[in-house]
């Protein structure tokens, strides 16, 4: 049964989202309240970042306090292709580098509209080799994205894959947007249960990231790809979200093209709830299973399809706050978020 702390953050999902259709028309003003709201969120600290230029855009490097290791994740953030920055996921990011000790370089991707496919994966692609130039060797990377970025790590997979490059260690996807052509039936099935995302406005924001493109082709739309011979992948999603059957399907297709991928279905959660780790003890226990995953693949480097990863993931300790601590940070949180959109 969920927890009451994501019943209350889900509450506070779905007045944001109310606040924020303010802003469909203009989109320069949406991406700077969807960064706003995000970067309220609480950021470990002890932390150090650092920008650093690629060839198309930006990126930011997030350093844990702890001795250098050796591993680094590429992470792409959400935000429906349109929306989003690195430093508007230095919440979640940071999470998972204070967790995992693992530093991680953060992408700037270009956005659409401005920006359609493929620019993105173009500026993905380009960030991998900028590691590898960095002297970073591909088993030594794991990819990491949520939501829309999500989706951009699996279709960069696939790019290497047709480019007959390395693939990385492993890879993270957290809710991940992996069809474009909106064929899911959780998109109606889930809408009134998820309290972020809607189907109505899913195919807009699709339409501007793939332009002219087709959307069946794996690179948009990586739910039809080929999945055999790809790095192992890890994909968390809550049932509780309109992309439920993204993750689905993705793992069904790719399990039987003979990929090593597991789906970690959590019950009752929306989408990305692993940004609320200061408030939900969900999303704090979903990113244990994601330290975890990372400590495995770089203990074991090549685990089997057939390994119970799961179950393996499923032994790490339950952490969870004390209500009264909970119940300050997250009223602090949605006082906060009350002032989205206000002058």
């Amino acid at each position: 049964m969920p927890s009451i702390q994501s019943t209350f953050v889900k509450y506070a999902m779905r007045a944001m989202r109310q606040m924020s259709l303010i802003y469909l028309d203009d989109i320069d003003r949406m991406r700077l309240e969807h960064d706003k709201a995000l970067c309220r969120l609480p950021a470990p600290k002890g932390l150090h970042y650092q920008e650093v230029e690629l060839p198309t855009c930006s990126a930011e490097f997030c350093h844990p306090s702890a001795e250098k290791n050796p591993k680094i994740i590429l992470y792409l953030h959400g935000g429906g292709f349109l929306l989003g920055s690195a430093r508007a996921h230095r919440a979640l990011v940071g999470k998972i580098v204070s967790q995992s000790g693992i530093p991680a370089l953060s992408v700037n991707y270009r956005l659409a509209p401005e920006h359609p496919f493929p620019a993105g994966l173009d500026d993905a692609l380009s960030a991998y080799h900028y590691l590898l130039d960095q002297g970073y060797g591909p088993k030594d990377i794991f990819f990491m994205g949520d939501s829309a970025g999500g989706g951009l790590v699996l279709s960069l997979l696939l790019k290497l894959k047709s480019l007959e490059l390395p693939q990385p260690l492993g890879a993270v996807v957290l809710s991940p947007w992996t069809d474009l052509t909106l064929s899911g039936d959780s998109l109606e099935r889930c809408q009134k249960n998820d309290p972020i995302l809607r189907a109505e406005h899913a195919g807009s924001w699709a339409r501007s990231y793939y332009g002219s493109a087709d959307p069946k082709s794996p690179l948009v739309s990586p739910l039809f790809g080929d999945w055999k011979d790809t790095a192992p992948i890890l994909v968390q999603v809550g049932t509780d979200e309109i992309l439920l059957d993204d993750s689905r399907r993705l793992g069904e297709k790719a399990a039987a093209a003979g990929a090593k991928i597991w789906v970690d279905l959590w019950e009752g959660m929306p989408h990305v709830w692993q940004f609320a780790w200061a408030y939900v003890p969900e999303a704090q226990q979903a990113i244990d299973k994601i330290s975890r995953f990372l400590a495995i693949l770089s203990e074991e480097q090549n685990p089997s399809a057939e390994q119970p990863i799961l179950e393996q993931l499923a032994e790490t300790e339950e952490k969870s706050q004390p209500f009264v601590e909970w119940w300050q940070k997250s009223s602090e949180w949605l006082q906060q978020s009350w002032s989205l959109g206000k002058k």
